[in-house]
């Protein structure tokens, strides 16, 4: 594999043009406008690269990685991306292309910007974070199963169609409410610092935390939820947990009792008469139950007792 790595380049045109033959090539701090030929490249990472303005076609890459190169206005085709990673666009409007073999898309450090992704039919992994006063729109992800959205700050998002996701995350977001989009196959959420969410219906979900959420937050039916963490919420009730085995519950001042299962083996919570409340429920279940079974044993003993006088 033929690499080459240039630091702190300055040319006088503006320009590189002999990194044609090149498959992994890494810029740093170049004083460049513009690149030639990419054509044989299948790894380019760029960074600190403040005065470039436009790429070349990059008909091969399949790894994309740009830092701090604020010029940059558009990105050429990338037909066989799998991976890409846009970090520090301040201030820049940057076009995304169609990536259609993109695995992985990592976005960070935007600001003003209004940023729309389309075209991530193969898109499994998505993570997106300090995005500043923007608007961001995300298309339907029909492969992505992992997706994390933090330190939204600002920011206007909306979430079309997650339907095969598993595993979401999304913090610190001051622009609301956000309503979920369906997320039928998802087994792990977790929300932090979100002042208004609407929740959808979560049949699968197994662990559930939420956090921050000072409008008033609804749960849906958690028929799977083994774990759930809720604390400073505005919660009024607690559906049904039938499954659940480790419960968190702390600042969820509105709380008047908790679900009983015999499942349960580890509460945590703040309010004390919540708790005592709780005990004294699963103190009656074991008295029943261990009346229930007197009434068994004796019942086995009196047939017994007819068997041996027979």
């Amino acid at each position: 594999m033929a690499e080459v790595t240039y630091k702190n380049l300055n040319t006088a045109s503006g320009d590189i043009s002999s990194l044609g033959g090149f498959s992994k090539v890494k810029l740093v701090k170049c004083d460049i406008k513009s690149i030639s030929s990419l054509n044989a490249c299948t790894e380019l990472t760029l960074y600190d690269c403040k005065h470039l303005n436009s790429l070349p076609a990059l008909p091969n890459c399949v790894t994309l990685k740009i830092r701090n190169c604020h010029e940059l206005k558009s990105l050429p085709d990338l037909p066989k991306c799998e991976y890409i990673e846009l970090i520090d666009f301040k201030g820049t409007k940057v076009t995304l292309p169609v990536l259609p073999k993109c695995d992985h898309v990592v976005l960070s450090e935007f600001k003003e910007m209004k940023l729309t992704l389309s075209g991530l039919p193969k898109c499994r992994v998505l993570e997106i974070g300090a995005i500043e006063d923007s608007k961001l729109t995300l298309p339907v992800l029909p492969k992505c199963d992992h997706v994390v959205l933090a330190s939204l700050t600002g920011t206007k998002l909306t979430l079309s169609g997650l339907p095969k996701c598993r595993a979401l995350e999304i913090n610190e977001l001051t622009s609301t409410p956000l309503t979920l989009p369906a997320l039928p196959k998802c087994e792990t959420l977790k929300i932090t610092d979100i002042e208004e969410i609407e929740l959808p219906r979560l049949p699968n979900c197994e662990s559930l935390e939420v956090h921050g959420c000072l409008a008033e937050l609804v749960l849906p039916e958690l028929p799977l939820c083994e774990s759930l963490n809720v604390t400073f919420c505005n919660l009024a009730r607690l559906p049904d947990l039938p499954n659940c085995v480790l419960l968190e519950l702390r600042q969820c001042k509105n709380i008047t009792s908790l679900p009983y299962h015999s499942k349960l083996s580890k509460l945590e919570c703040d309010d004390e008469k919540l708790v005592r409340d709780y005990c004294k429920q699963r103190v009656a279940c074991l008295a029943r139950v261990d009346s229930a079974l007197n009434d068994v044993l004796d019942n086995i003993a009196i047939h017994l007792e007819k068997g041996l006088a027979q």
